[in-house]
């Protein structure tokens, strides 16, 4: 992907990323692979929230998965979360706009 989006700008990588991650969860809206590739692409971007509530989806749809939520990243951005949701940030248990639940 990176190498035919080099001309891009990196917004628009971002966007065309999470396009084909997106499209990837409409064919097969159970694969715990696509939806903690998506986690760890929002991560990347700094989007902590939609990050932490990928990475929880592919974990409890899969155990093999798990061992990413032990991640230095991904509990330093887990506390990050839990403690915005007590002021104010959705704390709803939606995910991102775009996935579907299993």
């Amino acid at each position: 992907m990176e190498k035919r989006c080099a001309r891009s700008n990196a917004e628009e990588r971002w966007h065309r990323c999470r396009a084909v991650l997106q499209r990837g969860l409409e064919l097969n809206p159970g694969s715990s692979c696509l939806i903690q590739a998506w986690g760890l692409m929002e991560l990347q971007r700094g989007n902590l929230w939609a990050a932490v509530s990928l990475l929880e989806r592919c974990a409890s749809l899969d155990s093999n998965c798990r061992p990413v939520l032990r991640w230095h990243q991904v509990q330093t951005a887990r506390k990050t979360v839990g403690s915005r949701s007590g002021r104010g940030r959705r704390s709803t248990g939606q995910l991102p706009e775009g996935t579907q639940s299993a």
